[in-house]
């Protein structure tokens, strides 16, 4: 089994979760925090301008010398409607943690796949009952929330469209049989007693 991506741990990272009790006593909000620190890392463009012909974007950017380490985040200075400067830590809570080394998405969802490789003498069925027994149904017994998906995918996937295919082409074949055999009868009753009768007939047999 091969996780896609690695659940190897990436970078670091720092993660900032507004506190929104904090928030609301001071009369701001969690998207004006994220732009005031936007403004100080990288820049906040705010619009774009024509200067001579060429467009420009126009960008807030803070004091460089306010972040010089992943703590001075902490002290990053934010100004309330009431005038105060008021430092990050008290809107906040600062945590420095590593990031994944790679994130997927699917259908916009975040997503990491199991690869799994079953022995070539085990029938893709029997690999798929399996997986859904020992790994689908651990995992959820282990507290998963039912808020992530889980689901087979790759040939495993192939093979469950290939089977609803297979039932729905014999549900139109049935029914075609059916017509045919109503017109020819010229009775709805007799073709139900025959195709009701031939699986019955086989299982005899």
């Amino acid at each position: 089994m091969r996780p896609r991506p690695s659940l190897s741990l990436g970078a670091p990272e720092i993660r900032v979760k507004p506190n929104p009790t904090f928030i609301a006593d001071n009369k701001l909000s969690s998207m004006g925090l994220g732009l005031t620190l936007d403004a100080f890392n990288d820049g906040l463009r705010v619009a774009e301008i024509t200067v001579e012909g060429e467009r420009l974007d126009l960008t807030i950017k803070g004091p460089t010398d306010h972040i010089r380490s992943t703590q001075s985040i902490e002290d990053l200075p934010i100004a309330t409607t009431d005038g105060r400067i008021i430092p990050t830590s008290s809107l906040a809570d600062i945590e420095i943690t590593r990031g994944p080394s790679e994130i997927r998405h699917k259908e916009q969802l975040r997503t990491i796949t199991l690869q799994i490789n079953p022995p070539t003498t085990m029938a893709l069925e029997t690999a798929m009952e399996k997986i859904q027994l020992f790994v689908i149904n651990e995992l959820r017994n282990e507290g998963v929330p039912n808020t992530v998906k889980l689901e087979l995918s790759g040939t495993a996937d192939k093979l469950t469209e290939t089977w609803d295919e297979m039932v729905l082409d014999l549900l139109i074949a049935l029914v075609i049989v059916y017509l045919v055999m109503a017109v020819l009868f010229e009775s709805f009753l007799y073709p139900l007693i025959i195709i009701f009768s031939v699986p019955l007939a086989a299982a005899g047999a």
